[in-house]
């Protein structure tokens, strides 16, 4: 039972002091319950929020507890804090006398303002508090007294604070506890000339599964909230991996304008070539910039070749970042924050930067197709009949 600290004796006092050090928490698990609330819903311990992922408060009171009605207004400015029953954690009142039926519960909840769950005892209030009223996970000194139940089933029991304001600082960092963490995944895709690539989709890989994706905005932007506590088994914290479709006559924007550019470079005419660029324009992937690659550029631009052992030249100069299987891995030993997740993304030998990515549009068997339709063409038009 909690006390205001203006209006309580000295024995009482000394009681309540040793309880604001001490927080119960124990290895047992909170037992399943069902309860059917004051608005008539049925509600299962496990089925409802835990096996979810939720966390649930239970407030143990009865209708006519002075220092429960105390604390009602503050209770339920916590409850908003924690969105509500929206942001995975929710709140429950249990009665504590037979005598309070799930009738007087709501008539309680009107009068003091409370929106969060209660159920009576003619909802199965008494049956769900016996474990807790029993001292089962902690001494129970009476209302209003309070359980919070993370998604692991724990039990934090009863962290009380020497007054009001201190016990509900106290109930929210117990929430907060078993709650995810979160961290911002952030970056920017830009092409070889610095400007930003639009609609790449990013995902976001924890053992090998797609957990998150989304994808860069107008600005080449993106990101990802990842929750800290889906680390991953393997070796890595997570995995990065860029997708881009492509538009079906990406190749008919790789010129001679490229050549010419790439031509300028070798010859080091012009030296202003980024890393970007060198990246885009080795098609042969032979780690350098030659004639070599030029004459492979030519053949896809006269249709020889239908295209580059590649289409798209990724890079990174975010540290942390490891290549490895078209996929760029974090480590597990590295550490927040991930706002510097930025890549270089350009079609191979588009050093002028001249091609548009796009998302959801023709896959590669079209582009073959089209390119078929027109080598026939061409040789209708080469070799008359």
């Amino acid at each position: 039972m909690i006390i205001n600290t203006i209006q309580m004796r000295r024995p009482i006092a000394f009681i309540l002091f040793i309880l604001s050090i001490v927080q119960f928490s124990t290895a047992q698990n909170a037992p399943n319950f069902t309860i059917t609330t004051t608005d008539g819903q049925s509600r299962k311990l496990y089925e409802d929020y835990l096996n979810q992922g939720k966390t649930v408060m239970l407030k143990f009171f009865f209708t006519s507890c002075p220092f429960c009605i105390d604390m009602s207004p503050k209770v339920q400015k916590l409850y908003e804090k924690w969105g509500k029953g929206t942001n995975g954690v929710e709140f429950i009142s249990l009665a504590t006398l037979q005598s309070n039926t799930n009738a007087l519960v709501k008539t309680y909840k009107t009068t003091y303002g409370e929106t969060f769950l209660g159920a009576g005892s003619d909802g199965g209030s008494i049956t769900a508090i016996a474990p807790y009223t029993s001292s089962q996970f902690g001494p129970y000194y009476g209302t209003p007294s309070f359980a919070i139940i993370g998604p692991d089933k724990k039990v934090i029991w009863n962290p009380y604070g020497a007054t009001y304001d201190a016990t509900i600082d106290s109930l929210d960092k117990a929430i907060a506890s078993t709650r995810p963490s979160f961290e911002n995944i952030t970056g920017i895709v830009t092409n070889a000339c610095g400007k930003p690539v639009k609609n790449i989709e990013i995902k976001l890989l924890i053992d090998g599964v797609d957990t998150l994706n989304t994808f860069t905005d107008t600005l080449g932007k993106y990101k990802l909230v990842y929750a800290t506590n889906s680390n991953s088994t393997s070796s890595d914290k997570f995995k990065v991996l860029l997708s881009a479709n492509y538009n079906s006559n990406n190749l008919a924007c790789v010129s001679t304008a490229d050549l010419v550019a790439i031509n300028k470079h070798i010859l080091l005419i012009d030296t202003s070539f980024t890393p970007k660029q060198k990246l885009a324009s080795d098609v042969n992937e032979d780690k350098k910039v030659s004639t070599a690659d030029m004459v492979a550029i030519r053949k896809v631009i006269l249709l020889i070749n239908d295209s580059f052992n590649k289409r798209f030249s990724i890079v990174t100069d975010s540290a942390g970042l490891i290549k490895s299987d078209s996929v760029w891995r974090i480590s597990k030993t590295s550490s927040p924050p991930y706002n510097y997740l930025n890549f270089g993304l350009n079609f191979m030998a588009d050093v002028n930067c001249s091609c548009e990515i796009k998302n959801l549009i023709d896959p590669i068997e079209q582009k073959i197709k089209q390119l078929g339709i027109k080598r026939k063409e061409e040789t209708l038009i080469t070799n008359p009949k």
